[in-house]
């Protein structure tokens, strides 16, 4: 923490996230998870999710371009199934 930041504290004067208003256009990204903690993925049907209003995207696994793992000890730990 540097000497500024530890003034604007003290002062109560600090900016966290939660003060910053969002901009124009911003997107959330809401993870939908599993139920299953192990099972086969035979198909996904993206229809129902995609008709629904403020629907920009959805990304999947095939989305990603590299390895889809963010283990940094285990490289085992999959972002997307």
């Amino acid at each position: 923490m540097h000497d500024n930041d530890l003034e604007l504290h003290a002062q109560g004067r600090s900016t966290f996230v939660d003060d910053i208003a969002p901009p124009v256009g911003l997107l959330h990204a809401f993870p939908v998870v599993s139920t299953i903690a192990h099972g086969l993925i035979a198909s996904i049907d993206f229809s129902e999710a995609l008709a629904c209003s403020g629907v920009a995207s959805i990304v999947t696994a095939a989305d990603i371009p590299g390895v889809n793992n963010i283990g940094n000890v285990e490289a085992e730990e999959v972002l997307l199934a």
